[in-house]
């Protein structure tokens, strides 16, 4: 614990010294991450498939009766790169960028195809983080939930996997809630102000009214919780770093909108509450 303590404090001044007003992480380890400042924050949507759900999504869909599974090969790559890149995403990935991930342990990737080659994949897992979810796809819908079931049958013992579900209406992802999925709501991960100068000055451009605000850090003992300091031209108010962090990303303790605490808005305005949470999405190797 006291050199993973010293690797983290190492990255937080890195990300500092960078200029980056937030670090972010995901990890189960509460008690550590908390105890070097760390609030959790953010909402993460996942979609549960099992063998009911997924049988009953193929019998929605109709499916080409020559589609075939296998594990994907290095010559798959690119045409893998393609299919995803007819789906919507929040952001594009460099060509190549995808195939890099191919030597990344424990990733399981599948692909559907026929005489015309491969019509969809799906992927899963991505060292100890993703091991369970199923955090990219592509190409025809049968193809990928094919692909699905196929790393739902690999994944012993899991009864069950998840499917990163995206904020635009995927046609899988609408599929898979036709069929009986449900949505698990959990936090995004856990957040700090590494630079308070920084996110300061992001939140200026991001929210309309909030020119000129400036955020300073108090001096707080170990176990105590951080505080923020922020002022504005339209006023100033102190509040627990996690208050502030709900505020800005939601929170997936309680799904929905996350009501703004009354001093904040005496520093951020009420006409700025129509902009939070933040649009801040998070999907599979777009920012893994």
């Amino acid at each position: 614990e006291k050199n993973a303590s010293a690797v983290l404090h190492a990255a937080i001044d890195h990300a500092a010294s960078l200029g980056l007003g937030i670090a972010l992480l995901w990890s189960e380890i509460d008690s550590l991450y908390r105890s070097l400042g760390f609030d959790q924050a953010g909402e993460e949507s996942l979609l549960v498939l099992n063998q009911d759900v997924l049988a009953q999504a193929l019998s929605n869909t109709p499916v080409r009766r020559e589609l075939t599974t296998a594990n994907a090969g290095p010559a798959d790559w690119p045409e893998i790169e393609r299919l995803r890149g007819f789906r919507t995403c929040q952001l594009e990935l460099d060509p190549g960028e995808l195939s890099r991930t191919r030597s990344i342990p424990d990733l399981a990737v599948r692909v559907a195809r026929d005489a015309h080659g491969i019509q969809g994949f799906a992927m899963r897992g991505k060292g100890d983080d993703l091991g369970e979810v199923i955090h990219e796809w592509g190409g025809d819908v049968s193809a990928a939930l094919l692909c699905c079931r196929e790393l739902l049958d690999e994944s012993e013992p899991f009864n069950e996997l998840f499917l990163m579900a995206p904020v635009a209406r995927d046609a899988l992802a609408w599929s898979l809630r036709k069929a009986g999925s449900h949505v698990v709501r959990q936090s995004l991960g856990f957040m700090r102000v590494v630079s308070p100068e920084a996110l300061a000055a992001d939140l200026s451009q991001l929210l309309p009214d909030t020119k000129g605000l400036t955020i300073t850090r108090r001096p707080s003992q170990p176990g105590e919780p951080d505080l923020l300091d922020l002022q504005s031209s339209l006023g100033n108010c102190t509040v627990p770093q996690s208050t502030l962090l709900e505020s800005l990303f939601g929170s997936g303790r309680r799904p929905g909108r996350t009501p703004i605490s009354a001093p904040l808005t005496n520093a951020l305005g009420e006409s700025n509450l129509a902009h939070l949470p933040l649009p801040f999405f998070v999907s599979g190797l777009e920012s893994i």
